[in-house]
């Protein structure tokens, strides 16, 4: 081995400890004197240690400094080439590549649940669906009070008012008007069907101007549906003439309730805001044809009668 290689493995760049055989101690006699002292020493450390440490202060450190970090046995991230970083390195990718899509399917799902919110309210702000839930409340009222009304008034109580108008929200003049309408179309109008009122009025609660109130407002929908009283028929077609006698009946009807004391007094100032004759247009005489003096006798065919013309009036006698 010749001095300058000698020299380049004893400089420090070398990793490895020089094992100095018989033949680098001749040469280490031609060195000059600092080079000859380096190769000495490392030739010091290089021996194996027969006699142990002559510093047994020193064997734990050299101890300490052989063995590992535990950051060094357990390295916290994993090497370049590990397995681990190669997954996540692909599933970012992966991630970075659907994120457009992600984002466009959440958009689809945010504008669809959007246009159904949008028609769900246009759906309940309709007219159509507005009248539709308030034919459903009318039928309601109806379909219960017709479990009481006339066979088992005994039933009828505050509970069952009280459940009416939780499930539909009138109040109780609101129930009044729609059983009232329902009572002057389909229930026969006889005694019985006013003592329903009278009972209803009382479960109600209703004072007479309420009761009045609610007469009116029924006269001025059947006057804005049929018109005015008109007792001459002559000259309208058969479908005017069904017409002004519906308007007739109901007019009828809805004046002798006005003028039943247990719903509204006669000397009372609610007698005088009800005004059905004035509502319809009747003039007193037109109200004197067409009250109806007590409800045993009344037939409404035959009072109808009397109105048709001469070639629509049934055979038989003369109407008085």
């Amino acid at each position: 081995m010749d001095a300058g290689r000698l020299h380049w493995r004893l400089s420090g760049r070398a990793t490895h400890r020089l094992d100095c055989s018989a033949s680098c101690r001749h040469t280490l006699r031609n060195l000059s004197g600092s080079r000859r002292l380096i190769c000495q020493r490392s030739l010091h450390r290089s021996r194996p240690d027969r006699t142990g440490p002559t510093n047994p202060a020193s064997q734990p450190a050299r101890l300490h400094q052989a063995s590992p970090s535990p950051q060094q046995q357990f390295p916290s991230t994993p090497p370049q080439g590990h397995p681990g970083r190669s997954m996540q390195q692909s599933a970012a990718a992966t991630l970075q590549n659907a994120r457009p899509a992600l984002i466009g399917g959440g958009l689809f799902l945010g504008g669809t649940l959007l246009v159904a919110i949008i028609r769900l309210i246009r759906k309940n702000m309709s007219p159509e669906y507005k009248r539709k839930r308030s034919v459903g409340k009318n039928q309601l009222v109806v379909e219960t009070l017709k479990q009481y009304l006339p066979d088992n008034r005994m039933g009828l109580d505050n509970g069952v008012i009280r459940m009416i108008r939780r499930s539909t929200g009138f109040s109780s003049e609101e129930v009044f008007r729609k059983y009232l309408w329902f009572l002057l179309r389909e229930r026969a109008f006889d005694q019985a069907a006013v003592d329903d009122l009278v009972l209803l009025k009382g479960m109600l609660q209703l004072s007479e101007e309420q009761i009045a109130a609610a007469l009116r407002e029924r006269a001025q929908r059947v006057y804005d549906r049929y018109g005015n009283v008109m007792l001459e028929v002559k000259g309208l077609s058969k479908a005017g003439i069904d017409r002004k006698a519906t308007c007739r009946q109901l007019f009828s009807k809805i004046l002798y309730l006005s003028e039943q004391e247990l719903l509204i007094s006669e000397d009372g100032p609610a007698a005088n805001a009800a005004d059905i004759p004035g509502v319809f247009g009747a003039t007193e005489d037109d109200t004197a044809k067409l009250r109806i003096v007590s409800l045993n006798e009344v037939d409404f065919d035959v009072l109808e009668a009397q109105f048709l013309p001469d070639q629509d009036r049934p055979p038989g006698p003369p109407v008085v």
